[in-house]
């Protein structure tokens, strides 16, 4: 519920800056700083997400495995 909150404070705020048309754009980044604050909360969710994948678990191992024992790695 919150992320939800946050995100329609967001489209309130920008919404508000937009329609007083306010020229110092203070409104505008109080708005991009609550979207910020969103994807906080955000961003472990995608990986909830993309964990219930079923090949997504199964392709992390090998590809880490692969890039940190290759012999031809750039770093």
């Amino acid at each position: 519920m919150g992320i939800l909150t946050l995100f329609v404070a967001f489209l309130g705020i920008r919404l508000y800056g937009f329609l007083i048309g306010d020229p110092s754009q203070a409104i505008a980044d109080t708005a991009y700083d609550l979207l910020a604050a969103n994807a906080v909360f955000l961003f472990p969710r995608l990986f909830a997400a993309l964990g219930l994948c079923h090949f997504l678990p199964g392709l992390t191992i090998p590809r880490s495995h692969a890039i940190l024992f290759s012999n031809d790695n750039i770093f």
